[in-house]
């Protein structure tokens, strides 16, 4: 633990907070489209393929911030690289 740095802290936390809300997000959006979308088939059974799409590219938030969180936890000692990915896939996860 003598080698454990703050900067090193900081990042194992930003880690965490990246997977925790994203998989958070991801759960709420499943939950929300879900429900919304299984009450509409009732009404509408034409819309079981586009809900189940909905529901994959809702889970692919959780794998994201997944990923993110393993780049950003194993690879500490390639900062300025690891910047630009992260930069990246977080640019792609927001838009």
């Amino acid at each position: 633990m003598e080698n454990y740095s703050f900067h090193n802290g900081c990042a194992h936390l930003c880690a965490g907070l990246c997977c925790g809300l994203s998989a958070l997000a991801a759960g709420y959006a499943i939950a929300v489209v879900g429900d919304v979308m299984v009450r509409a088939n009732y009404h509408q059974p034409d819309l079981f393929v586009p809900m189940v799409l909905i529901l994959i590219f809702a889970e692919a938030l959780g794998l994201y911030g997944l990923i993110v969180t393993a780049l950003s936890a194993f690879y500490l000692r390639r900062l300025p690289l690891m910047e630009i990915v992260l930069t990246f896939l977080l640019l792609r996860l927001l838009s």
